[in-house]
């Protein structure tokens, strides 16, 4: 059986992330639960870097990067998590809704951050026991409707009819601090 994407995950980054993990794969244990973050793929530097950052600031355990996402070590991410990539467990994943289920199979509650056929973020649950994982999609195409499937509910931020959605890094920012210490 393979492992567990909460247990064990190879990392396989380009040469400059080997380069800060020691030049080879390296292997990222995530806690069994806690708070997550996933970012699917086409997230650019300064998306990734305010993930990062952001998920540190507000008590997540570990971030999930699907396949596309930019590299958590390269250093325009570097400079806009200021840090915080070596302070987190990143585990790269190559299929997000799998990785998905498989947190869910854990008790993980995944919630995805979607502007249609979702609730209102106050309508989320607000206790977790088994953890959480927050879901958040590119800029402009947002999730794939597989990885809004493998969730169990859809969350959108409340806002005004000014503008239709927020930059992936703000919108991932908004719901790690609504989740925070759940």
């Amino acid at each position: 059986m393979a492992p567990s994407i909460t247990n064990t995950v190879t990392i396989n980054f380009v040469a400059n992330a080997q380069l800060a993990v020691g030049g080879s794969a390296a292997m990222v244990y995530l806690p069994d639960e806690g708070e997550f973050i996933a970012n699917a793929g086409g997230a650019v530097y300064i998306n990734v870097g305010t993930l990062l950052r952001s998920a540190a600031a507000f008590g997540f355990d570990g971030v999930l990067l699907s396949k596309g996402c930019a590299a958590p070590f390269a250093p325009k991410t570097l400079r806009a998590s200021m840090g915080a990539a070596g302070r987190l467990p990143v585990a790269p994943v190559q299929d997000l809704p799998q990785a998905l289920q498989q947190l869910r199979a854990r008790g993980v509650v995944c919630l995805a951050a979607a502007l249609y056929h979702s609730r209102p973020l106050d309508e989320a649950p607000q206790s977790y026991p088994d953890g959480l994982c927050a879901v958040i999609g590119s800029e402009g195409q947002g999730l794939t409707d597989a990885a809004v499937q493998a969730c169990d509910m859809a969350v959108r931020i409340p806002m005004t009819d000014l503008v239709e959605s927020l930059n992936a890094g703000v919108a991932g920012s908004v719901l790690l601090w609504h989740f925070r210490g759940v």
